[in-house]
């Protein structure tokens, strides 16, 4: 608990946004979350149902998944470039040096193999004081920038399986019993967002809605950990837990705020991915309200409980969501949309 708690308290005090996304509109005066993607009208959202961001628990092995992760974090090449991979991971996918990248990717194909091998297990018992965190960073940003790879050669469906193998390691070290490793969980999950996020501009990409409304909600649930924080805080004595419990209620209330941004960049995902979908079967046009699409159920902001804010000016449609209370301005969100023919 002491390790959880001493990193949770530094996350709070340095204000760090435990994301994976790029902080595009942050920083000086607190603007909010904000992403611009250029999309076009999808097909029928059946066409897009074989895909899942998960691994199938009918597609799982009984294995623990533990030991898999930290023989892929030992053989990860010395001396990695880590700038150089979360700059690649971040470079729109028609801008990337396919042939420099493919020549790097050569080096990580042990660790890449048994990242796959361990999403594909059921169980997955951590322990308490895990030390290869800071190299499942690493795999994470390895799984990233194969994803973008991928979707940059147009292997769209191996592009899918890199996400997917993404996704459910953060689900993974999410369900770790301390905080920091959920906080872990949340950031490689919202690294895999930002690669769901070129994937739906590409022009011909198939509808990854099912795919998003299949995820669990909350994708990681942050309460357990918190919970179980302060049943391990009940072992001090009183004096002690009452300014333990003190010093961390503002910190709890990040990471929560940090699970709700989580979930919410995944609901307005699927949000885009309903519009696009509408678009597919009304001349190629945005609706003029969310409530006009009748293709798929639109999903609702899980911070706020209602939909979406939506306005549309011409082309272009804007997707936003208010900052979560008693949190900073700059934990708003605005989506940006262009649509293309």
């Amino acid at each position: 608990m002491k390790r959880s708690f001493i990193c949770l308290i530094i996350l709070f005090l340095a204000g760090s946004a435990v994301d994976g996304r790029s902080q595009q509109g942050r920083g000086r005066g607190k603007k909010p979350l904000m992403a611009e993607l250029t999309i076009h009208p999808a097909k029928d959202s059946k066409a897009g149902q074989k895909y899942q961001l998960l691994v199938k628990a009918d597609e799982q092995s009984e294995d623990d998944a533990v030991g898999l992760y930290e023989k892929a974090a030992k053989s990860l090449p010395e001396n990695i470039d880590s700038k150089q991979l979360k700059q690649w991971s971040d470079t729109p996918p028609d801008k990337l040096p396919i042939k420099q990248v493919e020549k790097t990717m050569q080096r990580f194909k042990a660790s890449l193999a048994l990242v796959e091998q361990a999403a594909r297990c059921k169980k997955c018992e951590w322990p308490e004081d895990d030390k290869n965190l800071n190299s499942y960073r690493n795999l994470a940003y390895v799984l990233a920038l194969q994803a973008r790879l991928k979707i940059a050669e147009g292997k769209y469906d191996e592009a899918i399986g890199t996400m997917q193998t993404g996704f459910t390691m953060g689900s993974h070290i999410g369900q770790g019993p301390t905080i920091i490793q959920g906080l872990v969980g949340v950031a490689i999950s919202a690294l895999m967002l930002k690669q769901v996020e070129e994937f739906v501009q590409l022009p011909d990409a198939p509808s990854l809605y099912e795919a998003l409304k299949a995820l669990p909600k909350p994708f990681i649930d942050m309460n357990k950990h918190i919970e179980l924080e302060r049943e391990n805080l009940k072992k001090y004595n009183p004096l002690l837990r009452k300014q333990f419990e003190e010093a961390s209620k503002a910190g709890y209330d990040k990471v929560r705020v940090i699970m709700k941004r989580l979930d919410r960049n995944i609901a307005v995902l699927q949000c885009v991915e309903a519009l696009r979908l509408h678009a597919g079967t009304a001349e190629g046009k945005f609706p003029k309200e969310l409530s006009n699409i009748t293709e798929v159920d639109v999903p609702r902001d899980p911070v706020t409980g209602e939909q979406f804010v939506y306005s549309l000016t011409g082309s272009k449609a804007v997707l936003e969501g208010p900052a979560p209370t008693g949190a900073e301005a700059e934990e708003a969100l605005r989506y940006e949309l262009n649509l293309k023919e």
